[in-house]
């Protein structure tokens, strides 16, 4: 079978951070297939992207970009393939409804969260994701949870593949763990960073008594707001912003980091917590969206409620003062997240292409 892989953001020496998940599935399919294409959004190459960053001259060139990036493929590559596997439901799932009619060519959209955004509004963006899965011949799903709303929300099936962390990064190292407490993710509402600053701000003195630093690795549309957030509050001496890690700076870190912090007040899978659990941290997440489908509260990490800062000190609290008899009772919660690999995601995946047919 001759897969394409669509994408719209695709890590870059510009933007290393952006869709790792993506790069390692391309990666791994090309050693189960003799043939897999590669088309992205070449803005991302060419120009620094934090996510939430843009406005509208910035969108629309990233809109043009995409189109110019994806015609050479669509209009004179695409009929050699059999399959478009897409990363993005809208961008640029609604590129290829056409190349359906043109070339008989069939489509896997692959869910990862924007749906499920645009499903809280009903809007024009709803509308779109709407018709691409409608046109879409196969729809896969990140989670239970995203497969459940694309059913509820969008009308659809789906299948579940999980994207997969790469155990060749993630995992159990033996080296001293010198990092309390860290967060790595984007800087934008959803991921929730203002709730740590929030936790610190009302319970500074814990923070201080016990000589804890909170490192935060991120970067995005908010990031300046975190950055005045720690001033204007008097949190520099508890609190150090760092910039966005590489998958292989990431895994460093966890491997010597004791408390991952998780806050997302909306998380379609969260890959992130997965490797963490991993590299043998304790991860305290909130209890929303498919972070619960591998984070068992008191078992193998702890959960919070969404948005309350006050339940996500109680946590951080909780594991800092028991962490040795926390970390003796997780000392194997590495292993409840090992169905989660990238190994099992790509067999999963050339499971499920060998069970479509390759007929035009």
């Amino acid at each position: 079978m001759r897969i394409l892989i669509a994408t719209n953001s695709y890590p870059t020496k510009k933007n290393p951070t952006h869709q790792i998940f993506v790069k390692n599935i391309y990666e791994g399919l090309k050693v189960k297939y003799d043939e897999v294409g590669l088309v992205y959004n070449l803005y991302y190459r060419w120009f620094k992207s934090g996510l939430g960053t843009g406005n509208v001259f910035s969108s629309f060139l990233k809109l043009v970009v995409l189109i110019w990036s994806f015609l050479p493929f669509f209009l004179y590559k695409a009929r050699s393939y059999d399959v478009i596997y897409s990363h993005g439901e809208l961008l640029p799932g609604i590129l290829i409804p056409a190349l359906q009619k043109m070339y008989g060519i069939k489509h896997v959209c692959y869910v990862h969260g924007s749906a499920n955004d645009f499903a809280k509004n009903k809007g024009i963006y709803y509308r779109l994701t709407k018709y691409v899965l409608e046109k879409s011949d196969f729809i896969v799903a990140n989670s239970s949870f995203i497969q459940r709303m694309i059913e509820i929300e969008y009308g659809f099936k789906s299948t579940i593949i999980t994207p997969g962390y790469n155990t060749e990064l993630f995992y159990v190292k033996d080296v001293e763990r010198t990092i309390d407490i860290c967060f790595a993710g984007s800087a934008v509402w959803k991921k929730g960073a203002d709730l740590i600053l929030k936790a610190q701000t009302s319970s500074k003195t814990f923070y201080i008594q016990n000589g804890i630093k909170v490192n935060l690795y991120t970067d995005g549309a908010l990031k300046s707001n975190l950055i005045k957030t720690v001033r204007t509050q008097n949190l520099s001496n508890i609190t150090v912003i760092h910039e966005r890690l590489t998958d292989v700076e990431l895994a460093e870190l966890f491997s010597k980091s004791k408390i991952v912090l998780f806050p997302s007040r909306d998380e379609p899978l969260g890959l992130i917590g997965i490797e963490a659990i991993a590299s043998g941290c304790i991860v305290i997440a909130a209890n929303t969206g498919g972070i619960k489908e591998y984070i068992k509260d008191g078992e193998n990490g702890f959960l919070f409620e969404p948005g309350n800062q006050a339940d996500l000190q109680q946590k951080i609290e909780h594991v800092f003062n028991n962490y040795s008899s926390i970390k003796e009772k997780f000392k194997n919660s590495h292993k409840s997240v090992e169905a989660f690999s990238l190994e099992n995601g790509i067999n999963q995946t050339v499971d499920f292409f060998n069970t479509i047919s390759t007929d035009r």
